[in-house]
């Protein structure tokens, strides 16, 4: 017999991001959404920001990372280096860069990738640092001028200093200047005058750029990086085109390989393979200023370096151990904890960690950090705020096509996107991707059965959210067979007084994927449904 009593009860429409293997496909999970919890318990459903065009520096080619200095944002687009959307010069573009800040006289913006290093200042323009610590080059000179006709673009302000010897130069003399493209000026004047002369130029040490790992930070005056032996190479102070060899340590707590380098508060972290090293500046003199934090080592390392960033002090990445299981983990003054869960883990143990993107944002009130699996297509987010993962994807489903990020200080975020020429920011109020594209927004939920197995007829359901002004339609189906088969789209206009659907059938349970897909506001609470049930 039916029991012809409706009571109504409330679905909740949130549940933990799960997945049961290693597939999203299944189980409850937001995607493009994020939820907000209240002190009386209720939980709300919001749509995310959407994305807005803040510049568009180039046309073309791979999103390298951006920055921000001195209130412009620098960025790097297949292998140009912009200021704003002004072309700065040429770098390799071979893969993604770490930025950082130099001060000193002159302020320099240091950058490099795995291929090449460089400078910007605005008196010295781009510079790319040299690898080796000589050069020879074909030179005029004069008997008695201290002025030398060098070819275009070889010598620059990274060779002040430079010893310089050959046919015709006296000893100990030195690059003084650089007057222009063409011409230098050394210590002590020419004592013959040739064409052509071979001029060899030597300084006290180049950039270790042949092994240097993603990752890179200024300390006390010092630009530290890592190579992958596992040595940590060290500036002169606020002049980053002198690399003393002096200047390094090794990381030997563990034998494993370098990845990539950081810095928390004052302290510098060497991420590696299986472990992770801690260094403060120990004012050590000759050779590198820094100690080791013995006590401060992890028995984990990063799996990938592009999953790292700073958030406010806290470091957040992709960890990598001997146990071969990839875990979320933050470290904030000094302590770890592991944030991501179970379902989250599952997704990154048979993840391609060779094609990662991360990049992290504060907006709506939230502080997010995006990690983007490549070849498994999914972008997971972890909202800080509140302590949940999500999914956010591009109009298609696909992951969310941004590759870096930063700031415009205390205003709003900045996102780098993958191929197109965009650097955009992001506001609840933008209901769209930038170029107007709508993205869509899914809530499955927890598959519901009340509490028993019997059958439930379901006479009515009500939509709990907010409501509009105009038509704001959202797309409702269910599945009865553990998220396999979905039936026929029902639609329900939350410009309604009090949106609901009728006749919703009989079930033992279920489970409800709602959808919205325009260009329009959406926060929702809960379904209300009018159930009653029966004894079978």
């Amino acid at each position: 017999m039916q029991s012809t009593s409706f009571e109504p009860k409330r679905l909740p429409l949130i549940g933990q991001q799960i997945n049961r293997m290693n597939s999203i496909t299944t189980d409850s999970r937001v995607s493009n959404g994020f939820i907000e919890k209240f002190e009386n318990g209720e939980v709300w459903l919001y749509k995310r920001p959407g994305t807005a065009s803040y510049l568009a520096p180039g046309s073309t080619g791979q999103g390298l990372g951006c920055y921000n200095w001195n209130g412009v944002i620098y960025s790097i687009r297949g292998t140009t280096l912009y200021s704003g959307t002004t072309s700065l010069g040429t770098v390799d573009g071979t893969s993604a860069y770490s930025f950082v800040s130099v001060l000193g006289g002159t302020p320099r913006l240091f950058f490099h990738n795995n291929a090449a290093a460089y400078y910007y200042s605005s008196t010295d323009g781009l510079v790319q640092l040299q690898t080796n610590n000589l050069i020879t080059e074909a030179c005029n000179i004069t008997s008695g001028s201290t002025t030398v006709v060098v070819p275009a673009n070889t010598i620059t302000t990274e060779e002040i200093g430079a010893t310089v010897t050959g046919t015709g130069i006296p000893a100990a003399t030195t690059v003084a200047s650089i007057v222009d493209t063409t011409h230098i000026t050394i210590s002590n004047a020419a004592t013959a005058t040739t064409t052509g002369v071979s001029l060899t130029f030597a300084w006290p040490s180049g950039y270790p750029i042949s092994t240097a790992v993603p990752g890179c930070a200024y300390l006390d005056g010092t630009v530290y990086v890592l190579d992958s032996g596992g040595y940590i190479h060290g500036s002169d102070i606020n002049q980053v085109n002198i690399w003393n060899p002096l200047n390094i340590i090794l990381c030997q707590l563990d034998s494993d390989t370098g990845v990539a380098l950081h810095r928390q508060l004052t302290y510098i972290i060497a991420f590696k393979q299986w472990t992770t090293e801690v260094f403060y500046d120990a004012g050590q003199s000759p050779g590198s200023p820094l100690g080791s934090v013995r006590g401060a080592k992890l028995n984990v390392g990063c799996a990938s370096a592009s999953s790292i960033q700073d958030i406010d002090g806290t470091l957040i990445w992709v960890t990598g151990s001997r146990s071969g299981a990839p875990t979320v983990m933050t470290m904030s003054n000094l302590q770890s904890q592991v944030i991501s869960t179970p379902p989250v883990e599952r997704l990154l143990q048979d993840a391609n960690m060779s094609s990662v993107y991360s990049w992290n944002i504060k907006v709506a009130g939230h502080v997010f950090y995006g990690l983007t699996l490549k070849g498994s297509n999914v972008t997971l987010v972890y909202d800080f705020t509140i302590k949940e993962w999500y999914i956010w994807t591009d109009n298609n489903g696909n992951y969310f096509p941004y590759v870096s990020s930063t700031s415009l200080g205390n205003t709003q975020g900045i996102l780098q996107h993958e191929t197109q020429p965009l650097l955009a920011s992001m506001d609840l109020t933008n209901y769209t991707d930038a170029g107007s594209v709508n993205f869509p927004v899914d809530l499955y939920t927890p598959n519901f059965d009340g509490g028993v197995k019997f059958n439930k007829m379901l006479k009515r359901m009500d939509v709990i959210g907010d409501q509009y002004a105009s038509s704001n339609p959202v797309n409702i189906t269910y599945s009865e067979d553990d998220y396999q088969t979905w039936s026929t789209t029902r639609t329900v206009d939350l410009s309604q007084k009090r949106p609901f659907l009728t006749d919703c059938g009989t079930f033992r349970r279920r489970a409800y994927h709602i959808n919205h897909n325009t260009a329009l506001p959406l926060r929702l609470k809960a379904l209300e449904m009018y159930i009653a049930t029966g004894s079978k």
